[in-house]
């Protein structure tokens, strides 16, 4: 449900910043509608807290799953790493063009690696390093495939 109407209340900086501060969102009447003044999330650490970046991992997180769900049954051998590599590289590149990275080079805005140390054991990792718009530290999404269990870290 959308806010429909706030009880107005005057805010002055100190007391909005120490609302923001403890990371409560506060609303105003504009002519779009009720919007909020932040835009973070309630996440601990720093690099996280902007709905931008989380947004953003969410994104990446739905396509690494959905596309290594896809891939799971494949035999694990360098055909597959370089198709993981290239629809991965394909997906950043796409997310670069539009903006989704703070670097103006892509090789300094994401990588994209694909480890098959223990292909023996029928692992497969896949990492996407990332450094959003904001901020600008990397962070990581790995993909981690060992026999038919697919896990996704987050760092």
């Amino acid at each position: 449900p959308n806010a429909i109407a706030l009880v107005p209340s005057a805010l002055n900086a100190k007391r909005l910043n120490a609302l923001q501060q403890a990371g409560i969102n506060v609303l105003r009447p504009t002519a779009r509608g009720i919007m909020p003044l932040s835009a973070t999330t309630l996440a601990v650490d720093d690099d996280l807290r902007p709905i931008g970046v989380r947004r953003l991992l969410t994104l990446l997180r739905r396509s690494v799953l959905r596309d290594g769900a896809e891939l799971i049954f494949e035999p694990n051998g360098e055909v597959l790493h370089r198709a993981l590599q290239r629809r991965f590289e394909a997906l950043m590149a796409e997310l670069f063009a539009r903006g989704a990275f703070a670097p103006a080079r892509s090789a300094e805005a994401f990588q994209v690696t694909v480890n098959a140390t223990g292909a023996e054991k029928g692992q497969l990792a896949i990492e996407l390093r990332v450094a959003p718009s904001r901020p600008l530290a990397f962070l990581l999404v790995r993909l981690l495939r060992s026999g038919d269990r697919l896990t996704l870290e987050e760092s």
